[in-house]
């Protein structure tokens, strides 16, 4: 019973060390001027949240001229809706300054599933991703 005891004690307190799921408070640490930095932006595209049953397979950067971009290659589930990646795609481009564009392609497939261009998703929803990402306070 005593060592039964002493397990659950060590679970409990164990259990505390995982850390907070990353939300947008934690993402907002890995901002960055370049789409070229590339642990950083790993790390952005890594932590978003997917449709159900999908995930970040890995992710390709284009730096090397005008217009930078990113293409998340996604794992499990297809879904091609692109509303469904908007919201992840509005929080790339305010943590990721020189991002012009961003594509969602299934890694299996190769199929894009979204993309979108910063210009146009600030013009059609009225935003600047900019001001989004100014500080953690706005982000």
């Amino acid at each position: 019973m005593r060592n039964c005891l002493i397990i659950l004690l060590m679970l409990a307190f164990f259990s505390g060390c995982a850390g907070k799921p990353a939300g947008s408070a934690s993402l907002y640490d890995y901002k960055t001027q370049y789409v070229g930095d590339n642990s950083k932006v790993s790390h952005i595209a890594g932590a978003m949240q997917y449709p159900e049953g999908a995930a970040c397979e890995s992710v390709k950067i284009q730096s090397e001229k005008e217009p930078y971009g990113l293409t998340v290659y996604l794992s499990g589930t297809e879904v091609s809706d692109a509303s469904v990646y908007q919201k992840n795609a509005i929080m790339c481009f305010a943590l990721i300054d020189n991002l012009d564009e961003m594509k969602y392609q299934s890694g299996k497939s190769g199929a894009i599933l979204a993309e979108f261009y910063r210009d146009e998703l600030e013009r059609n929803q009225n935003i600047k991703c900019s001001e989004i990402g100014r500080s953690k306070e706005s982000f």
